[in-house]
């Protein structure tokens, strides 16, 4: 277990910490190759278990590698990229299954959102290193949202937030000051990444947090009264005093999330419209190839004109077509049925499961290294019979 803690360590450094880092991002599918190694060399020689349950992510990585061949020119940074995220994934579940604490396992995730607000501190910001580095036109484009070490916005959103969730995973209560932290924690990076998306997210955590964290009865019925008498006047506000006008007009209008907020309210956000539109279209396209898609990252030829769908079904209806989705979505059908089964042990997972599901609606999860590890964690977690120390 020593050796599979350290490969844990560097799989955290160089395949999330360094995630969007130019020439150390790199590092991701080198340690995935050590991590895979080192898992076949413990199933062969030291009678290692392989949870059954791993197979079906396996299976999924499968198709993406073979659908890749429909291809015209095979998708190898594609596929390399999917490579790095479900097989470095499934080996450090198949360590967790094997005895490996998931409190170290969270203690790294809560290692690279302290590592992305360090680089935040000092100045560093990935994306703008990448631009500098580009030989085009974009190397003259400004950062107006930070990026940190994620290099992208989105991805420094799903870095951060993965961490709060896998919280739950423990299944067990981790007091109020937790919670509150992470909520601010939330409300920091949504300040600074500016993302539409941390609204929902902060809302997920809040109500879940107040659910199955806090052991207090009192304080679960205050904040949930609370929180929904605020709801009812934010809801009386929006409807009757035209708040878009005040807050125009204030000095909350120059915060970037308030901003872009209210850029979607007026419909001047263009990306809102055009992610629906993304999300919603492809349907001609998917009845032409319904059973096996076009191939990895085919969405961005075949549909979106060289942007992605913000939306992993599309995505995966066009890529790898019903095959795909199909066994993707059974995980999340296996989870289900693991809470439904073992409710009193389980029920604490409702909550990654319901973030999983909301990111699907704003990313590609399947191609999110944090999303892809929460997946298979929660496969092991929820078929684990008791609380794994």
């Amino acid at each position: 277990m020593r050796i599979s803690a350290y490969w844990v360590f560097l799989y955290t450094i160089f395949a999330l910490v360094f995630i969007g880092v130019p020439g150390l991002s790199r590092g991701g599918i080198v340690s995935v190759l050590l991590g895979l190694m080192l898992m076949l060399y413990g199933i062969f020689f030291k009678n290692k278990h392989f949870p059954t349950l791993l197979w079906i992510p396996l299976a999924f990585f499968s198709i993406i590698f073979f659908l890749g061949f429909q291809v015209d020119f095979y998708p190898i940074n594609t596929v390399g990229r999917l490579f790095t995220a479900w097989i470095g994934a499934i080996v450090l579940c198949m360590f967790v299954s094997n005895g490996l604490s998931l409190r170290f396992i969270i203690l790294c995730l809560a290692l690279v959102v302290i590592a992305n607000f360090v680089a935040y501190a000092i100045g560093y910001d990935a994306r703008s290193i990448q631009l500098a580095q580009a030989d085009s036109i974009y190397q003259y484009a400004q950062v107006k949202r930070v990026t940190a070490l994620a290099g992208q916005t989105n991805l420094l959103v799903v870095v951060v937030y993965i961490f709060p969730f896998s919280l739950f995973l423990l299944r067990k209560k981790i007091g109020t000051n937790s919670l509150i932290g992470c909520l601010a924690l939330g409300t920091v990076f949504m300040i600074l990444t500016a993302s539409r998306s941390t609204i929902p997210f902060n809302f997920l955590l809040l109500i879940f947090g107040c659910l199955f964290f806090i052991k207090s009865p009192f304080i679960k019925i205050s904040v949930t009264l609370i929180g929904t008498l605020v709801l009812l006047l934010i809801t009386y506000i929006i409807l009757t005093i035209p708040i878009n006008t005040m807050i125009e007009n204030s000095n909350f209008a120059d915060i970037g999330i308030v901003n872009r907020t209210l850029e979607a309210l007026r419909s001047e956000s263009g990306s809102v419209e055009d992610r629906f539109s993304l999300a919603t279209g492809f349907s001609h396209y998917f009845f032409e190839r319904p059973i096996t898609g076009y191939g990895p990252a085919q969405f961005e030829v075949e549909v979106g004109g060289g942007l992605y769908a913000h939306n992993n079904t599309a995505e995966l209806l066009i890529n790898y077509g019903l095959l795909g989705t199909l066994v993707f979505y059974s995980m999340y059908t296996i989870i289900l049925f693991n809470i439904i089964n073992f409710p009193r042990l389980n029920y604490f997972l409702v909550a990654p499961l319901v973030f999983l599901i909301a990111s699907d609606f704003v990313y590609v999860t399947h191609y999110d290294r944090p999303l892809v590890l929460l997946i298979c964690l929660l496969l092991v977690t929820s078929s684990m019979r008791y609380r794994r120390v």
